[in-house]
């Protein structure tokens, strides 16, 4: 049997191990809060811009729409990535068991158990997070060169000679 003090070190450990992957996560979210409003002001701006140019330019604007909108889509992804529960100590929590002294090592490594469990699945949601959050970055990155490539098509467009006129 474990000493009680090794099996709470264990315990502890675990713990510190758990809220690392939840700060992980949580800031995995908040970068994708932050391509989702990136993408949406250069979506507004992009629209209204587009908007203002002649038909011949609409390729490139449909590119760069679409592109956007699916990397604010793929951002909107990795919100609704979840996990499973913390692991609940209630079980434990029963007056015959909590006051058994024998109990403690044994309470504390099973608390850990969970606990790494726990650890285990933010792990995994965390990288699911990463994935979506890379193809919303890569999304984000094509539509901005399409919304580039409208503006310097715009650009050279307005330094193009004129047609000579067509005479019948």
């Amino acid at each position: 049997m474990t000493e009680p003090a090794t099996a709470r070190l264990i315990y502890d450990a675990m713990v510190k191990v758990a809220d690392r992957m939840t700060e992980t996560n949580k800031q995995l979210e908040s970068k994708a809060n932050g391509v989702i409003a990136l993408s949406s002001a250069l979506l507004g701006f992009g629209t209204n811009f587009a908007n203002a140019q002649h038909a011949a330019h609409w390729g490139f604007a449909v590119g760069a729409i679409l592109s956007l909108l699916l990397a604010i889509g793929s951002a909107l992804r990795v919100n609704f990535i979840t996990t499973f529960d913390l692991p609940s100590p209630g079980h434990y929590s029963a007056a015959p068991i909590a006051a058994a002294p024998g109990n403690e090592a044994k309470i504390a490594l099973e608390l850990a158990e969970s606990w790494h469990q726990y650890t285990a699945d933010e792990r995994t949601a965390s990288y699911q997070k990463v994935a979506w959050l890379n193809r919303s970055a890569a999304f984000m990155g094509i539509g901005i060169l399409a919304f580039a490539a409208l503006a310097i098509d715009v650009l050279l467009a307005g330094q193009r000679p004129a047609a000579p006129p067509v005479v019948y």
